[in-house]
């Protein structure tokens, strides 16, 4: 995990002088081609703070791949019991992109919603707009039903989806990553430290999706936007997954946080 952590903060820093560098030549092309200042400015703000939230995101890496051997925090799981075989995981039409997690009746298991400084939505707006959008960090909390943040997310900028679950004390437990597979479609993996958690394998449109444990045992379904009949009137107008699980223990919180990362990269 150290190395893994270190080899991140120097994409991050290469991507981050990308985006600089974009920056510095929208500012100067006004200048240098007679044109109007103010639209060229607009423009260049995305990408100026994209490249200073990499270059932070870079230097955050460094400092805690020293730290990464470190014991983490005991992690918790879910004290509720017998969870329903069927649930909801929704994106709601916000600009957080919030992912919920219900039970067909409705009820709230734990949800996820996106934090960062207020100029943060106004670049990613304007870099949704420059089709620049899906490259930006984001930064994540989850909250559990309680409406108690278990763990901080952030993921990284860049081609390749890769995300980092730390503790509220900023311990880190978990590795994610989304790998594009030949043929099209894409790999997910959740990793404690240097032991997979979870996998799981997509289509190009991420229709259905199964989750599998360490030993290749299928523990999720997930179909995408399909509408559960018992809960039509409920859930037929959101977006979403509909999950079939395979047992009614807790969830883990893993497993969720694996779920939403999942969920969130079909929404990019």
């Amino acid at each position: 995990m150290q190395e893994l952590l270190r080899n991140d903060a120097k994409r991050q820093v290469k991507l981050g002088s990308i985006f600089l560098g974009i920056t510095l030549l929208v500012f100067l092309s006004p200048f240098l081609f007679s044109l109007n200042t103010l639209n060229f400015f607009v423009i260049a703000l995305p990408f100026f703070f994209i490249g200073i939230a990499m270059m932070s995101s870079a230097a955050r890496d460094f400092r805690f791949s020293k730290l990464a051997e470190q014991q983490s925090d005991t992690l918790s799981q879910s004290s509720l019991e017998g969870w329903p075989m069927k649930m909801y995981l929704s994106t709601e039409v916000t600009y957080e992109h919030t992912g919920r997690l219900y039970d067909l009746r409705g009820d709230l298991y734990s949800y996820l919603h996106e934090e960062g400084p207020w100029y943060w939505k106004i670049a990613t707006g304007i870099a949704a707009i420059l089709s620049a959008h899906p490259f930006a960090p984001r930064w994540f909390a989850y909250y559990n039903a309680k409406d108690q943040m278990k763990y901080k997310v952030e993921k990284k900028g860049g081609l390749k989806a890769r995300y980092y679950v730390r503790t509220p004390k900023g311990a880190l437990a978990y590795y994610m990553e989304a790998v594009w597979k030949k043929g099209g479609g894409l790999t997910f993996y959740m990793y404690e430290q240097d032991r997979l958690l979870w996998q799981a394998t997509s289509d190009k449109f991420m229709d259905s999706i199964t989750v599998l444990d360490p030993e290749q045992l299928s523990v999720v379904e997930m179909k995408k936007d399909a509408i559960p009949l018992e809960a039509a009137d409920r859930f037929g107008s959101k977006s979403g997954f509909l999950l079939q699980r395979y047992d009614q223990e807790a969830m883990p919180e893993s497993l969720q946080l694996f779920l939403y990362m999942i969920n969130h990269r079909r929404s990019m």
